[in-house]
């Protein structure tokens, strides 16, 4: 495992791109959800921790915080996003607000385009 030391999932969502691909996001929920703010740990995972459930890694590793997605997950929203929006690139605050609720509903929001949601299914 090695640990990686972005603050918040702001900054963590912000330098995506700087992570490394197999990184996993653990974040804790203020009042029961994700937030901007949240605190995050970022972990690369052994092959014995990826095989286990990812509550228990969070317990162990990430103590007060909650799984929430790999960084290559987060980077294939983004690159989705951008095919959908004609290259645009979406402001930091419009991404997190994405990848919040994607990491909550493991979907898109209705306002992210039908072609996203499909995607997103598969």
């Amino acid at each position: 495992m090695t640990k990686h030391n972005p603050q918040t999932l702001r900054d963590a969502i912000e330098d995506i791109a700087a992570l490394p691909d197999d990184a996993t996001l653990f974040v804790e929920r203020i009042d029961g959800k994700f937030r901007h703010a949240s605190a995050v740990t970022v972990l690369v995972l052994s092959d014995d921790d990826i095989s286990r459930l990812m509550e228990d890694v969070a317990d162990e590793q990430a103590p007060g915080k909650d799984y929430f997605l790999e960084a290559f997950v987060i980077m294939e929203l983004l690159e989705a996003w951008r095919e959908d929006h004609q290259g645009d690139t979406p402001s930091l605050d419009e991404f997190l607000d994405l990848v919040i609720h994607f990491a909550e509903c493991d979907n898109w929001p209705a306002s992210g385009g039908a072609r996203l949601e499909d995607q997103a299914a598969v």
